[in-house]
């Protein structure tokens, strides 16, 4: 099976030049739409009210740097909770040392050997926050009696949830950003190819009027003039 293609722009320059170049032509056609339809019949309405809905849809797709927003948030929540989870295990460990002080086993079980590895990764600081909880869970009774609290066991609870689900959030977006990235890009090009096929015809409905053609010639580089056009030969 072959791999997917990413689609890519079909355009160099930036997306608003684009969209602003497409309204700009598309302005221009809505004046000459009687010499297009005259031409060829399939530029007749609803031709150019799809092209505006085309630009619409391509203008309020999410932007690249929306979604960069969006991930940022999920990350500093993702972090937030991270640090959480830290400060828990380290403000638990003196009712841990107090009910259990001379059993390294029990002090294992409650994460004292992982927690170097755990707190520098979020997969990692999920699994410990998982059995951190499960072992607080185990020995309630004797953390109590040593001046813990169920509400501490439950905070444990709370944070390992929160962290867990927080960093599947971050990791779906992560997943799901290439596909929003491919919907806009595919928006983008829908309206540019569309524009395209508008002045590619504009050469056959203006072959000898340049002052016409010249509004629906294609300059991607800004402060170039526009080149002369390739005029089809008149029959």
């Amino acid at each position: 099976m072959s791999k997917p293609e990413e689609t890519k722009r079909v355009y160099a320059m930036s997306d608003a030049a684009a969209l602003e170049l497409e309204k700009t032509i598309r302005g221009c056609f809505v004046q000459d739409q009687a010499d297009f339809i005259a031409f060829d019949g399939r530029f007749s309405a609803p031709f150019e009210t799809d092209w505006l809905n085309e630009i619409t849809a391509a203008e309020e797709e999410a932007k690249d740097n929306n979604v960069v927003t969006q991930q940022s948030g999920l990350t500093i929540e993702v972090t937030r909770l991270m640090e959480e989870s830290k400060k828990v295990f380290q403000s638990s460990k003196y009712h841990i040392e107090k009910a259990f002080p001379a059993s390294t086993a029990v002090l294992n079980e409650f994460g004292y050997r992982d927690y170097d590895k755990a707190r520098q990764a979020q997969n990692k600081m999920i699994q410990f926050m998982n059995q951190f909880h499960k072992t607080a869970v185990k020995y309630s009774a004797q953390l109590i009696a040593k001046g813990f609290t169920q509400t501490k066991i439950d905070e444990i609870g709370s944070i390992k949830t929160a962290l867990d689900a927080a960093n599947q959030k971050q990791e779906a977006f992560k997943k799901d950003r290439g596909v929003l990235t491919q919907e806009r890009v595919g928006k983008l090009n829908t309206a540019w190819q569309r524009m395209q096929d508008v002045c590619n015809a504009a050469k056959y409905v203006y072959p000898e009027n340049y002052a016409k053609l010249a509004r629906y010639i294609i300059s991607e580089s800004k402060g170039t003039p526009p080149p002369a056009p390739d005029v089809p030969p008149v029959q």
